[in-house]
């Protein structure tokens, strides 16, 4: 149980003193010396009598992979395995007033971070934390701002890459919200080229245009070619985009991105599929085509709870 809430910690900031590694024979795992007291306090502050030993012999047991059942309590019946999973949450510190534990993650995960980015982030969530409760877009634009106090220049960079992305991503999902709606209203089946006018209309291509430039300038965007999942599409996408003028080669252009992220998805096949010069849907139950796109939230979320559940934000 403690190494599950270790990874989470480890892959939230990409920290070196929390991370598990390889140590003399093959399959076994030692801690690094800097995550040894994290572990050493998992369920409650070394010297206080209390019941964290009935937790810890709990949780070895469910961890021994010679188990083939863990049951739902342990031998004697006083620790339940909801229990150990609620104690175990990072939110349990807060609601038990564990302040020592909260530091010492704070300290792995912000303070010890080895980019220059994760900690300048947190301190600028931290202090917008007290004035709003601001959408991820807001948030960035308030940092580029510096409406919270200064921002490195390596910060700066990032925080202009995500607003790029954000704004370009918002457009590009209500882009294909648009085709896929038009189709799923008109009976599943209707004719491409009316497909093309609803969701790239000449009177936006402009704008569109200018999302996707602002993105391809960005400093990171070698970065963005470089990911694993879909980034060279991606890339690939932003470029046919930018130069489209005609609104039946951009929804093309749209729809083959579409088709390549969904080959990789355990070989989910396209959503709309083009027959000759119609479009039919292929999945008929997606309902985000009649929500509001709104900006993504790019795991700023995610960060403001982990910084609550450290005590670091109400």
């Amino acid at each position: 149980m403690s190494y599950q809430v270790i990874a989470t910690a480890d892959g939230a900031a990409n920290c070196e003193p929390i991370r598990l590694q390889k140590h003399g024979r093959e399959g076994s795992l030692r801690v690094t010396d800097r995550a040894r007291a994290i572990l050493d306090n998992f369920w409650s502050e070394q010297g206080r009598r209390d019941s964290a030993r009935p937790y810890e012999a709990y949780a070895l047991e469910a961890l021994d992979l010679n188990q083939t059942v863990i049951g739902r309590a342990s031998a004697g019946g006083s620790i339940t395995l909801e229990g150990l999973g609620r104690r175990s949450r990072l939110s349990a510190l807060g609601e038990s007033g564990r302040t020592q534990q909260q530091d010492r993650l704070w300290d792995a995960i912000f303070e010890q971070a080895r980019d220059g980015t994760t900690l300048p982030l947190a301190k600028q969530l931290i202090a917008a934390s007290k004035h709003d409760d601001l959408s991820a877009e807001a948030l960035i634009e308030g940092m580029l701002a510096e409406r919270w106090g200064s921002v490195p220049a390596g910060v700066s960079v990032k925080l202009q890459a995500a607003r790029a992305f954000g704004r370009l991503a918002k457009e590009v999902l209500g882009r294909f919200n648009r085709a896929y709606g038009y189709v799923h209203e008109r009976g599943w089946t209707a004719d491409a080229s009316d497909v093309a006018l609803e969701a790239f209309p000449s009177g936006e291509m402009q704008s569109l245009r200018l999302l996707c430039a602002d993105m391809l300038s960005v400093a990171d965007i070698a970065r963005f070619r470089r990911l694993q999942f879909h980034g060279p599409e991606f890339v690939t996408l932003i470029g046919k985009l930018a130069a489209a003028s005609d609104p039946s080669r951009a929804l093309d252009h749209l729809l083959a991105y579409h088709r390549a992220v969904q080959r990789t998805r355990r070989g989910g096949g396209a959503w709309l599929r083009d027959q000759q010069g119609k479009l039919l849907l292929q999945i008929v139950d997606y309902g985000g085509y009649r929500h509001e796109t709104v900006f993504p939230d790019l795991k700023f979320g995610v960060v403001r709870r982990l910084l609550s559940d450290l005590g670091r934000i109400a």
